[in-house]
């Protein structure tokens, strides 16, 4: 902070995942102009904290996931994967049933919600350098085309 405050630069915190922590009894995302969190694992931005010194910024949402739940999801996949549309499953293993967390003693059927979300759950591709035209002309008609056939086969 001393440094930036002698050149004039503005701080912008790295704070992905760091919710709560503190550094010298100062939390984190409150040292510098800006401080960025996230609330996933691969650290995309989840929220931004300014300060009231902040510069004007353009600041921006960002999207990761686009995830659905749908029965099938093989199935699913497959009929994506084939049309061109890549798919994945974030996480395959609720929490509970991770080996990190076996002490509290949690095993399968504790959380069924979890559980049941882990065989529906599939994440559709979002990136946030995607234009409206190339949603509209690429990807979107190719997903609509296999959740229409999905349903026309289901009636």
């Amino acid at each position: 902070m001393a440094l930036a405050g002698k050149h004039g630069l503005d701080v912008v915190e790295d704070c992905a995942q760091a919710i709560g922590v503190k550094w010298e009894g100062k939390a984190v995302g409150s040292f510098g102009d800006t401080g960025c969190f996230s609330f996933f694992p691969s650290k995309n931005p989840g929220a931004v904290a300014t300060s009231q010194n902040a510069p004007n910024a353009n600041l921006t949402t960002v999207y990761h996931q686009f995830a659905v739940q749908i029965e099938n999801r093989g199935q699913i996949q497959q009929s994506l994967s084939q049309a061109g549309v890549s798919s994945v499953v974030y996480y395959p293993v609720p929490l509970h049933l991770q080996r990190v967390y076996a002490n509290p003693g949690h095993s399968a059927g504790s959380f069924s919600v979890a559980e049941q979300a882990r065989t529906w759950c599939r994440s559709l591709p979002m990136f946030p350098h995607r234009t409206d035209e190339q949603i509209q002309t690429s990807a979107t008609p190719r997903i609509e085309a296999v959740f229409e056939s999905r349903t026309s086969v289901a009636a």
